[in-house]
């Protein structure tokens, strides 16, 4: 039943059921992120990067299911080999914390797992060991093809729709779209955020490259790119407005503070 809500409630149709076409196309991407009633959740602001032989500290909110009884932080330096587990500490109220042994290897990767009080357990991220997360030490560059999903990211906006996509795939074998299962709806105005944020004290510039494609109509679509100094409370635009295929490359200018993007 809760795989049935997933897929219903993120069809294409789930706001204007019909007896003709039900709740419309299902978008699996967008059912892979849904939250069903009794669903264990994770809420985790993923690290990019840390220090070479310094500790990791982790932190993440954990809710759900019938009452978590316990949770895990699975982890290992490199990307192959096995996963150590370590037992994540309960803070206060759903918070939980763990500190992962500094490393000198080039990255590092966890993934999490809860068990709740009826032995039901979840993995985070979606798949476990399969997709885990990785934090680069002495990073400088930080790259996402999608092919994991939206693990760095979330989406909001009206008509709220953004999934994978693998028709445009660009430098690896998925992208992210507005619109995964048709064409984009009239007066939609939707944002992809990301869920990391940047600390930029410590340098004159940073850089942001993508690669976009889009069919838009002159004088009423665009694409922007903002950044918030204040934690995502107030954003400013950095760089020109897209309005037609092609690369882009926009240069942000020394900010201070945490900055996330959107």
């Amino acid at each position: 039943m809760m795989v049935r809500e997933a897929l219903m409630m993120t069809a294409t149709k789930t706001d204007s059921v019909s007896s003709s076409y039900g709740w419309g196309i299902i978008d699996v991407g967008r059912a892979l992120y849904y939250h069903p009633a009794g669903d264990i959740v994770f809420d985790f602001k993923p690290l990019l990067g840390a220090a070479s032989g310094q500790p990791i500290n982790i932190n993440i909110h954990i809710t759900g299911g019938t009452g978590i009884a316990s949770a895990s932080i699975f982890w290992r330096a490199g990307n192959d080999g096995d996963f150590d587990e370590m037992p994540l500490v309960l803070i206060d109220s759903a918070n939980y914390a763990a500190q992962i042994p500094g490393q000198s290897d080039s990255l590092v990767q966890f993934y999490f797992k809860a068990i709740d009080n009826g032995g039901s357990f979840a993995y985070y991220p979606v798949g476990g060991e399969m997709h885990p997360y990785s934090v680069g030490l002495g990073l400088t560059q930080f790259v996402d093809t999608f092919d994991d999903g939206l693990l760095y990211w979330e989406s909001g906006g009206i008509k709220n729709a953004w999934g994978p996509d693998v028709k445009y795939a660009h430098s690896g074998m998925l992208s992210v779209t507005d619109s995964p299962t048709e064409d984009y709806k009239n007066g939609v105005d939707s944002w992809l955020r990301s869920t990391f944020v940047l600390n930029l004290t410590q340098v004159s510039s940073a850089t942001i490259s993508f690669y976009w494609r889009g069919i838009m109509q002159s004088g009423h679509d665009s694409l922007h790119v903002e950044a918030s100094t204040d934690g995502g409370n107030n954003w400013s635009r950095v760089g020109p407005s897209l309005y037609r295929d092609r690369d882009v490359i926009c240069a942000l200018l020394r900010q201070p503070g945490i900055i996330p993007w959107k």
